[in-house]
């Protein structure tokens, strides 16, 4: 969706998109609400011991904070050279 809304290149598109990714990154999730974004935490938590890393994070595509971007600027803030990215989002 937020390609749609920039292949507009207005001005105050760009400006909505950003309020509604916002809106929607910042909601508050619960297992009730958000099953995936719980599941995928749980995921991470039994991958964690088996990975070779000192920092570990879970990031999300969209919907969800922390963005991929927002992780691995706090990765790189936290000392990380090296980043490895495992996605979920395969077929």
């Amino acid at each position: 969706m937020a390609l749609e809304w920039r292949a507009d290149g207005a001005p105050e598109a760009e400006a909505r998109a950003a309020e509604l990714d916002a809106t929607i990154r910042n909601w508050p999730r619960t297992l009730a609400n958000d099953p995936y974004k719980a599941g995928l935490e749980r995921l991470a938590r039994v991958l964690q011991p088996l990975l070779p890393a000192d920092l570990f994070t879970v990031a999300y595509n969209e919907f969800c904070r922390p963005s991929v971007g927002e992780a691995v600027t706090q990765m790189v803030g936290q000392g990380a050279t090296r980043i490895l990215v495992l996605s979920t989002m395969m077929k």
